[in-house]
């Protein structure tokens, strides 16, 4: 006797944008991602071009209040949120010109900014104050309405944001869409895992970041 099973294959994507709709879900969708982002990126070359359809410095050159995105709001957000906010304290501009960055989860279940996180960004020369103080806070209708952009970690975060505002869809982006040196590319969750991933993740974060802190700067 044989029987034979048929099971139609679906694109990544699409099983993604499927099960991503409630907030428990998407917690469990993006742990069992995981692995398989970090196998297929080891194997990935760099792409040393990319286009950015619809960035611009222009995003920023009237005011730049940046949301940036995760599940959780412990550890990818809220590290790029204070690397930002940091690197624009850097260079006098954050004060001055009344920026904002700030962050927030989709699926956030209560804590503070991970302790690996934390000292990610102590490795990277950030003041830890700030964000040793920092609470999870789920993602509001007036924070989408507040920021001029909003960066999510994964396209499963962007799927669930345009269900929810679709009018944001202009101004929701993958925060790598941002980095000189990689495009297209989803960032995935350390929480768990070993310091270097952390290190790692911030790491990958960083181009973008400093990317959106120059095109923050007021035109000379």
């Amino acid at each position: 006797l044989c029987i034979i099973i048929w099971m139609e294959a679906k694109p990544r994507e699409a099983a993604v944008n499927s099960l991503v709709v409630h907030p428990n879900v998407a917690i469990n969708v993006e742990t069992s991602l995981r692995f398989a982002q970090k196998r297929r990126s080891s194997t990935r070359k760099p792409q040393t071009e990319c286009v950015r359809p619809r960035l611009s410095a222009n995003m920023f050159k009237n005011d730049a209040r940046v949301l940036i995105v995760c599940t959780g709001n412990t550890c990818r957000s809220a590290m790029a949120a204070f690397y930002l906010q940091w690197a624009l304290e850097q260079q006098g501009m954050f004060a001055a010109r009344g920026l904002r960055a700030w962050s927030r989860g989709v699926a956030v279940d209560g804590g503070s900014c991970n302790p690996k996180a934390l000292a990610a960004l102590r490795a990277n020369g950030v003041p830890t104050g700030e964000a040793e103080q920092h609470v999870a806070t789920q993602i509001s209708e007036a924070d989408v309405a507040e920021a001029s952009a909003i960066c999510v970690m994964t396209r499963g975060h962007r799927e669930r944001l345009l269900l929810l505002y679709p009018g944001a869809v202009d101004k929701i982006h993958l925060l790598l869409s941002f980095s000189p040196i990689t495009f297209d590319e989803e960032i995935s969750d350390p929480y768990g895992e070993a310091q270097e991933r952390y290190d790692g993740c911030l790491a990958l974060m960083k181009p973008a970041l400093d990317t959106i802190a120059q095109w923050c700067r007021p035109a000379t």
